[in-house]
């Protein structure tokens, strides 16, 4: 929270690339120093400062950092109601993370064309899908997420996302849809919290045999081993010296290990899977599949009325599910602050 030391460091380190040409690691202290820019609302310093490390990370042909740069990019001229910028770099960001296979960005990027898409085009349609494809790659970091050691959360974007989506749906008349991208949330927060109090590792599959138990973890191990040989090949390539030669020793180090890892990656799925169809209730501690709108009607009784409440930043959607009646929605603008204030 120290933005004046910060920047001072920033700085500092700016300085210090200068004088020894390292043009990469300019790049990243830019990248990082248009943060302090922008949470002072100096959105003008911010875009230029992004700008500058933008010309980097193209001129090295550094493809991760370009679409990164461009995420924070689009973010910044969001802020600063450029929706024409905005929308052009969340384009290229999406483009590129495609080509670099960064899930984050092509997130990210899906999420902020949504929003423009959804508020300021008044393209429905088009909003829709970006915030569909949004969550699946959310969801889909999160389900590889759980089979790793890393088990964190980067659930603010998501929030949204998954609020944007409900919101975005009952506006377009997809009730049925609002009410599974709620339980979709829902399942999603119930993880997390679960996740906060328990270790997987250290829960026994009920009826899985112990060599398919041992055979996951052993996966798992290798998956982190060679994610950590990649990182630190990542953190000593010379972008310069790869983009004058393709065949540099640590792009084809790079090639190998990375092919090594989508194979373990497909290997651990598969064994997930199988354990998934043996014992689904401790696969569900990390993936939860909310139940479809057809199956929870056959739950409910003639005589019940199944309401179901869901909170954003300023709203509260209800739900109103019976057995043979169509879902109902009704909205109440309420925000966090006045929702305490009534409870």
């Amino acid at each position: 929270g120290d933005d004046r030391t910060a920047e001072q460091s920033f700085l500092t380190a700016l300085s210090c690339c200068k004088e020894s040409n390292n043009r990469q690691t300019e790049g990243d202290v830019l990248s990082n120093l248009s943060f302090v820019y922008a949470k002072r609302c100096n959105y003008k310093l911010a875009i230029e400062t992004l700008l500058d490390a933008l010309t980097i990370f193209r001129s090295s042909g550094n493809k991760s950092n370009e679409a990164d740069t461009l995420v924070s990019l689009a973010y910044t001229y969001l802020e600063q109601k450029d929706i024409r910028m905005a929308y052009k770099c969340a384009n290229e960001a999406r483009d590129l993370a495609k080509v670099t296979v960064s899930l984050r960005d092509d997130m990210d990027a899906c999420y902020i064309l949504g929003t423009i898409n959804d508020y300021h085009l008044n393209k429905l349609e088009l909003a829709y899908e970006n915030y569909k494809e949004a969550i699946d790659i959310y969801e889909d970091i999160r389900k590889d997420l759980m089979l790793d050691d890393l088990k964190i959360s980067f659930s603010r974007i998501s929030d949204a996302c998954y609020e944007q989506m409900v919101s975005l749906c009952i506006k377009m008349g997809k009730k049925e849809e609002a009410f599974r991208y709620v339980e979709r949330s829902k399942s999603r927060a119930l993880i997390d919290l679960l996740f906060k109090t328990i270790n997987i590792d250290e829960i026994t599959p009920h009826s899985i045999p112990a060599q398919r138990v041992e055979e996951l973890n052993g996966l798992k191990d290798r998956l982190t081993w060679h994610r950590k040989r990649l990182r630190r090949l990542y953190a000593s390539i010379d972008y310069y010296e790869i983009e004058k030669i393709e065949t540099n020793d640590k792009c084809v180090e790079k090639n190998i290990i990375f092919k090594e890892i989508v194979e373990i990656e497909n290997a651990s799925m598969g064994v997930y899977e199988d354990i998934k169809r043996i014992d689904p209730e401790w696969t569900s501690l990390s993936y939860v599949e909310p139940l479809e709108m057809e199956k929870l009607r056959q739950l409910i009784d003639r005589d019940s009325t199944l309401i179901e409440y869901y909170q954003t930043a300023n709203k509260i959607f209800i739900f109103v599910v019976s057995k043979n009646d169509d879902i109902r929605t009704f909205q109440l603008d309420v925000d966090e602050n006045s929702m305490k204030e009534l409870l």
